[in-house]
């Protein structure tokens, strides 16, 4: 029997804290793994019973809703390539992909019904944790650290050559900092999503009510976060 459970753990893990990586170009995560498992267990488990009849019907609905946007997208491509006669998209490719793995890690959350959600919690502070010291304390990080986030990015070396940028100190020693993932925009989305997931579990009561100082760090770190990155941030309407 599959641990789903400890499968979405890490699944949370790898999506809300570590950064994409790429193989030939194509964006990965190690939990995309665990993903292919959980569907597999779907067709292997004899007692069929996983998911609840109504939590199946949940996943058919969201699965062929994002079905009808690939369709979609594969529509525009192949009526694009016939107009202009350009190779298939990449980005095409990529949406796909990531549609796909939307759904499965919507059955695999269905799939951990003992997943403890303290551990959301958790992850938001080392969040917390690692943009703070990334960005106040860049230059004293270990170098593996930053080049594990950085070397990930969007941003790479070659881009920061391109920019005048010729070391990670320098590239630390910009004037508006970067953060976790090597950009203000996406380090707070990173944290406006485990945020969201906090609040969305305490609303459900899937979280016990936090004490005290662990709701006022919840609700003021990210706000801070949000003026040290000079950030056009959704937090603010996330409070709301």
């Amino acid at each position: 029997m599959l641990k789903y459970s400890v499968f979405g753990l890490i699944l949370a893990v790898d999506q809300l804290l570590l950064p994409m990586f790429h193989i030939g170009g194509m964006p990965i995560k190690p939990s995309h793994l665990l993903l292919g498992l959980w569907l597999l267990g779907q067709f292997v488990n004899e007692n069929h019973d996983v998911l609840s009849k109504a939590r199946k019907r949940d996943f058919m609905r969201l699965a062929l809703a994002f079905s009808g946007i690939i369709a979609a997208a594969l529509l525009g491509d192949l009526i694009l390539r016939a107009s202009v006669q350009v190779v298939f998209s990449y980005e095409t490719i990529r949406n796909i992909l990531f549609y796909a793995l939307m759904v499965l890690s919507f059955g695999l959350g269905q799939s951990a019904r003992r997943f403890d959600m303290r551990w959301v919690t958790r992850v938001l502070f080392i969040s917390f944790a690692l943009n703070f010291l990334v960005t106040l304390f860049g230059n004293y990080v270990p170098s593996w650290l930053i080049d594990f986030y950085y070397g990930a990015s969007a941003y790479e070396p070659e881009e920061w050559r391109s920019w005048g940028i010729m070391s990670r100190e320098v590239l630390l020693a910009r004037g508006r900092p970067l953060g976790l993932f090597g950009s203000p925009a996406f380090s707070m989305l990173q944290v406006n999503i485990i945020f969201l997931f906090v609040v969305i579990a305490h609303r459900h009561r899937l979280l016990p009510r936090p004490s005290l100082p662990a709701a006022l760090a919840i609700m003021l770190l990210p706000s801070s976060l949000t003026i040290v990155y000079g950030s056009r941030s959704d937090f603010p309407v996330s409070l709301a």
